[in-house]
């Protein structure tokens, strides 16, 4: 009787392979690091690293549609990714407040003043309920 045991080492080895590192690793980027920042860092100034990571985690209420939204930025300097994510501050509570996060990475060297607003996404011309500001320097 044959045995088919060697079936799981191949699998594996075929798996990483075609799965194989992530397509923006880059040799190095153990070296990076993420800067958190939330609302008792409004209105002040950060410098990071560029290639890391600037993560802004604000309070939010999407069940009722509010969501922070990017309103300034230079996107030379910090490249926003494009979504927000959220983290649960009380997983059990339904409809409850959450973390809304917002990525950047620092990209090239220089000074981006940053201008986040919290609304619902349809209400472009009516003031935002919250405004989150931060002046962010990206050093080489």
């Amino acid at each position: 009787m044959i045995s088919h045991n060697w079936r799981r080492p191949l699998l594996a080895t075929v798996l990483v392979f075609a799965v194989g590192w992530p397509a923006d690793a880059q040799p190095g980027d153990g070296d990076k690091k993420e800067t958190v920042l939330t609302e008792k860092n409004d209105k002040g100034t950060v410098k990071v690293a560029k290639g890391d990571t600037l993560a802004i985690k604000l309070e939010g209420l999407p069940s009722a549609g509010y969501t922070w939204q990017v309103a300034k930025n230079q996107a030379e300097v910090l490249t926003y990714s494009g979504k927000v994510e959220t983290e649960k501050l009380n997983p059990g509570a339904i409809g409850a407040k959450v973390l809304l996060v917002l990525r950047f990475t620092a990209k090239a060297a220089g000074t981006s003043e940053l201008e986040l607003v919290y609304r619902w996404p349809f209400e472009k011309d009516v003031p935002p309920a919250k405004t989150f500001k931060m002046k962010v320097t990206v050093t080489d």
